[in-house]
């Protein structure tokens, strides 16, 4: 049909689109600026404070599109609630970022206690979600914002007034879990939506020549080729190249067959590429070096 659309084109042309896409345009810059933090010995402030003042500016532009998106695009939530706590979990973490810069430009510890206070519930409400809610995926980008500014008040903390190991660590892998929950949502969506099928038909054709003129005419099950189909759009047909009135070689079946596969497989990697999931790993495993203790 006309109308149809395959699921990266609905979410390129949809406000979605645009959230998905808000973290992965500043994953390096995150990922940068985490290389040099410790969770667990101490760390430059100097460097935690300009590696804040560098991201303020991505941080500030792509949430504040955010924001608005999320004003515009109300009924990509099924749940108003989650919308409205999303929103004031990341005013919770801009509150933390700020601070934590005032704590690190004057050393005012009562900063530094609400800056913690704040990127704590900055976090929550990500990791309170569950692992099965059914709009994960909408939440990538502010989990990515949250658990940074989170991952800099922890690295910020000085020696004396870090938090206990085993608690950082424990909040680390929530938002480890949290956001590999939603990278992997939005992996089996795409990897489900694209399908290699069998195209066959059954045509009538004349009788074989051995058998006499006047026989009957035969009914013969053709196998076309296999097309690879997103959410029932045909991307890509692979024909077996035979006559209907005669079944393929194996070897033609089997390599129409596994072109398709190849297709299916390209396909997925190519619309998870263009939704910057990738970049989401990206900063998953940047979260997951984090969490290991530094030896010696």
């Amino acid at each position: 049909m006309a109308d149809e659309q395959t699921f990266l084109q609905r979410i390129n042309e949809s406000d979605f689109g645009q959230l998905i896409g808000l973290a992965a345009n500043f994953s390096g810059t995150i990922q940068g600026a985490l290389a040099f933090i410790s969770l667990f010995e101490e760390s430059d402030s100097d460097k935690i404070l300009n590696a804040i003042n560098g991201l303020r500016q991505d941080l500030d532009r792509d949430f504040r599109a955010l924001g608005d998106l999320i004003q515009q695009q109300t009924q990509i939530i099924v749940d108003a609630v989650n919308r409205d706590a999303m929103a004031l979990a990341l005013s919770r973490s801009d509150i933390a970022a700020d601070r934590l810069q005032e704590f690190l430009t004057s050393g005012d510890n009562q900063a530094l206690e609400t800056a913690k206070t704040e990127s704590i519930g900055g976090v929550r409400f990500f990791s309170e979600l569950g692992v099965t809610s059914p709009d994960l995926p909408f939440f990538l980008p502010g989990l990515v914002k949250a658990g940074t500014i989170r991952l800099f008040v922890i690295a910020g903390e000085p020696l004396g007034l870090k938090e206990p190991g085993p608690v950082v660590r424990d909040d680390v892998s929530t938002m480890i879990l949290s956001l590999s929950s939603m990278i992997d949502s939005m992996k089996r969506t795409v990897d489900a939506a694209h399908i290699v099928t069998e195209e066959s038909e059954t045509t009538n054709c004349p009788p074989l020549q051995q058998i006499s003129a006047g026989g009957r005419g035969r009914i013969v099950f053709h196998i076309d080729g296999y097309s690879h189909r997103e959410d029932g759009v045909q991307l890509e047909f692979f024909d077996v190249g035979t006559d209907r009135c005669s079944q393929p070689s194996p070897g033609l079946e089997q390599e129409a067959r596994a072109a398709a596969l190849q297709a299916r497989s390209q396909g997925v990697t190519d619309e998870l590429a263009a939704l910057g999931i990738p970049n989401y790993e990206q900063i998953l495993q940047s979260w997951r070096n984090l969490a290991v203790p530094e030896s010696g």
